[in-house]
């Protein structure tokens, strides 16, 4: 989701600064005036896109929001020992973040920060 945002907006930067140089060059008020339009509203879509990223924090759930439904593969930001965050892929089980192949091994789950549904699996185009 991050990647997608990020291109999204590259690419809205990308077009408004097409539209600030035809501005620049286009000498008839009309035109300018009509361009500006479209420009401002290029502006207001990298500002909504930016805000919405941030409001949605690329995704992830803090988990004093709200926890993943039970028995469900995620991914999950751990703190470390050493205040380092670490991003894991772990099966929530009865409030117990697992290995997805059910070992022993679980995080604690008061240094599991957030967590976010899987992405979708890649396909290739065409198949």
């Amino acid at each position: 989701m991050k990647e997608f945002i990020e291109k999204l907006i590259s690419r809205l930067e990308e077009l408004r600064q097409t539209q600030l140089e035809e501005l620049c060059e286009n000498k008839d008020l009309i035109s300018e005036m009509q361009s500006m339009r479209g420009f401002n509203v290029l502006q207001d879509a990298i500002k909504i896109v930016k805000q919405l990223a941030e409001e949605y924090n690329n995704g992830w759930i803090p988990c004093s929001e709200r926890l993943p439904e039970n028995n469900t593969v995620v991914l999950v930001t751990y703190i470390t020992d050493d205040l380092g965050f670490i991003v894991y892929c772990v099966k929530y089980i009865d409030e117990e973040w697992l290995q997805p192949d059910y070992s022993e091994w679980s995080l604690d789950k008061d240094m599991v920060l957030a967590w976010q549904p899987l992405p979708t699996p890649y396909q290739p185009k065409g198949e």
